[in-house]
């Protein structure tokens, strides 16, 4: 038996930590492009040694139920034990993401005997008798299917590394939802979307402030009724809501025979809406968007949280809408494009994440990201000993040259040395006060930053010392002190650590 229990996760002041080994644990990650892992000589002539440079300390890998369960009922999980034993070699752990009945809105990863059948496995359609390539979530034998299937693979899970606790989250399908339609409009959803919304759903609109703002306003339009069939209760979202209830209850019956059998961290990730004009179907519909999250939340209790792949540029914007009380905020799937070492600063220090990857990994040729990368691993004990206080922030260049924040006991004026420019890294930085006249900052783009006293009696401020240095396993270790012409907090264009120590003075 293994002297710590499996990966939990934990409160910590305003933020969830992932705990591993029983210590909370940071994911530098990279998730891989969706067929690398369908092949052992493939992942270890192209992308373990990849990933190595890329200075992540997790891998985020697909496991294919096409390739788990090729037969019905029979089950092979060598590509999975091959996963595990090349991690476990790298000192490497692992999100292992569930590529079940969905995958970006289809089902295109679902076993042959699955597809062939359409009568006892029915699809989505998208109008009455325009069949799409998506399983229907009202389609009882399909769900049955793959929880079967996602139960055996926790259950081998369970069996191969709770002891190793290489595996630290699962992801339990991806982008679900369905893809070039409003809704399902099978006979079996026609039925369920005339008919009563079910009590439990009704249960929740006892708390409308839960909702999102828009979703409320549409049900608010429709009369704020809490009783009656889904057009009738929810207006112009009924189509979104209908299908979101019921895809989240379908991934719920999957995760919960999952966790039955090892009882892992489970997510769901969200193809996000990519413009306020976005309807339905044009992502998918049904999917854990910001706008549905609450109804996720309510009918999938064993999905412990929700997260967002972004591909927008106004990246916080996003972390915004799905950061939420008492959930563990977590970016699984983002650009891999210049700005991934800004947004990686961005989702640790100013969100409070439990870790982000960029999508493609082994395809990422990207050096600051990899320094940035590094640089957070010897950071990691500091972050984690004050994620979820006011103690730690980022920094994000927007437009504007100049912003200001608190922190400590200062207002701190940052000025980035150059403006935005296309196809350059956006400059940031994570900022950390472990005490209130001392700050940490690792960052890069070219900033200055400037204190000014935030209380008391005193009027100005002056550095004890900066300091230029590097961590190892979250200990300082000073390079060079800086002073005379040096004397000034600032960030170079490369990632760089600095320490500093302020007094005031009258």
């Amino acid at each position: 038996m293994s002297a710590f229990p499996p990966p939990a996760l934990c409160p910590k002041g305003s933020a969830v930590q992932l705990q591993v080994d029983g210590a909370p644990y940071l994911i530098l990650g990279g998730e891989l492009h969706n067929s690398s892992a369908s092949s052992t000589s493939y992942m270890r002539a192209h992308v373990w040694e990849r990933v190595a440079e890329m200075g992540c300390n997790t891998v985020l890998a697909p496991v294919y139920w096409e390739l788990v369960e090729p037969r019905e009922g029979e089950f092979c999980f060598d590509l999975v034990d091959d996963l595990l034993a090349d991690a476990r070699q790298r000192g490497l752990r692992l999100v292992l993401l569930w590529f079940g009945t969905w995958k970006n809105g289809a089902s295109t990863y679902t076993p042959a005997w699955v597809k062939l059948d359409g009568e006892r496995f029915f699809r989505c359609e998208s109008g009455p008798g325009i069949t799409t390539r998506t399983l229907s979530p009202f389609c009882d034998a399909a769900r049955e299917a793959d929880a079967r299937a996602f139960a055996r693979f926790m259950q081998h899970l369970a069996g191969t590394d709770a002891s190793d606790r290489t595996v630290v989250l699962v992801q339990v399908e991806n982008e679900a939802g369905l893809l070039r339609g409003n809704r399902d409009h099978s006979p079996a959803a026609e039925a369920a979307y005339h008919a009563a919304i079910p009590k439990e759903l009704a249960a929740l609109l006892d708390s409308p402030h839960l909702l999102h703002p828009d979703l409320r306003a549409d049900w608010e339009r429709a009369g704020a009724r809490r009783e009656g069939n889904w057009p009738e209760v929810f207006g112009d979202a009924a189509d979104e809501v209908f299908m979101a209830w019921h895809t989240a209850g379908y991934i719920q019956r999957v995760a919960a025979a999952g966790r039955s059998r090892y009882a892992l961290p489970c997510f769901a990730n969200a193809w996000i809406v990519h413009a306020p004009g976005d309807r339905p179907g044009v992502y998918p519909s049904g999917g854990p968007t910001s706008r549905v999250q609450a109804l996720w939340e309510w009918a999938a209790p064993d999905i412990a949280f929700l997260s967002p792949d972004i591909y927008l540029d106004d990246f916080a914007a996003v972390c915004r809408e799905y950061r939420r009380p008492g959930r563990a905020f977590f970016i699984p799937e983002a650009k891999r494009d210049g700005d991934a070492a800004a947004n990686l600063l961005c989702a640790i220090g100013g969100y409070h994440a439990i870790g982000f990857a960029p999508f493609g990994i082994e395809s990422m040729e990207s050096p600051l990201y990899a320094a940035t990368c590094r640089l957070l691993r010897e950071m990691a004990p500091l972050i984690l000993e004050h994620q979820g206080s006011e103690r730690l922030c980022a920094i994000l260049q927007r437009d504007t040259g100049t912003e200001t924040l608190t922190l400590g006991n200062y207002h701190l004026s940052v000025h980035y040395h150059h403006p935005r420019r296309p196809g350059e890294a956006t400059a940031a930085a994570l900022l950390l006060a472990p005490q209130p006249d001392h700050f940490i900052v690792a960052g890069f783009g070219g900033i200055d930053i400037n204190f000014t006293p935030r209380t008391g009696h005193a009027r100005h401020c002056d550095f004890l010392s900066v300091e230029e240095g590097c961590f190892e396993r979250g200990v300082w270790h000073p390079r060079r002190r800086l002073n005379g012409d040096e004397y000034v907090l600032r960030l170079a264009e490369k990632p760089t650590a600095l320490q500093a120590r302020l007094y005031t003075y009258p």
